[in-house]
């Protein structure tokens, strides 16, 4: 606009002046040249801040844009951490849950063992205790066993000694009666005779026939059971 001044100051004709006015148009020209360069040198002044500041709000809206950008890419990052978290949280919470259940199976597969372990001990303290009663049984019979041998060994023990008896017994009644016949039969004459002994039973018998004297033909009939 003050060039657009200038150039109309300068392109319009005055009319003619006096001589005396001609000075006072030129100093008037210097002075409004002196301000023109004035408003000029302010207009340019106004130019360079005007320049400056929108420099200085370039920069401004850089440095907001790179720091917008930077809290971005910091927010970015804070997000991909706290997903990360929580995945790690996520993958920690499944492998506690994993181990928990491995801890529940691993818990109930010794509590079965366990219990197969004290049934195992109560059947074997049972055949144990089977066998206790068994092995007694067998004990309690082998000496009832033995006694009884003992007592039929016994028994035959009294019984050949009662036998034995009974046969000392007889043998020494034999020998008394021959004795008695022998010296009763020096009296009598030869010839038939009774001859009277026992059957071996303690009982009697007599039997007729002809009787030889002498000690060695006396005796005493007997059966042998």
């Amino acid at each position: 606009m003050a060039y657009c001044l200038i150039s109309l100051d300068f392109n319009v004709t005055p009319a003619p002046s006096p001589p005396g006015k001609i000075e006072e148009i030129i100093d008037a020209v210097a002075v409004d040249e002196q301000a023109v360069q004035q408003e000029l040198e302010r207009i340019k002044e106004r130019e360079r801040a005007k320049e400056q500041a929108e420099k200085e709000r370039l920069e401004a809206m850089k440095e907001a844009e790179r720091q917008a950008e930077e809290l971005r890419k910091q927010r970015e990052a804070e997000e991909q951490r706290l997903r990360e978290l929580q995945e790690q949280k996520e993958a920690e919470r499944e492998r506690r849950e994993l181990e928990e259940q491995r801890l529940s199976q691993l818990k109930e597969q010794q509590q079965k063992l366990e219990q197969e372990r004290k049934e195992a001990e109560r059947k074997l303290q049972e055949e144990k205790e089977a066998e206790r009663r068994r092995q007694e049984e067998l004990e309690r019979q082998r000496k009832a066993e033995e006694e009884r041998l003992a007592e039929i060994e016994r028994r035959k023990e009294e019984e050949l000694k009662r036998l034995e008896e009974i046969e000392r017994k007889r043998k020494k009644s034999a020998r008394q009666r021959g004795s008695a016949q022998a010296t009763r039969g020096r009296g009598t004459r030869p010839g038939r005779g009774t001859v009277t002994g026992t059957d071996g039973r303690g009982r009697g018998r007599t039997q007729r026939g002809t009787a030889k004297t002498g000690p060695e033909h006396s005796g005493t009939l007997c059966r042998h059971d």
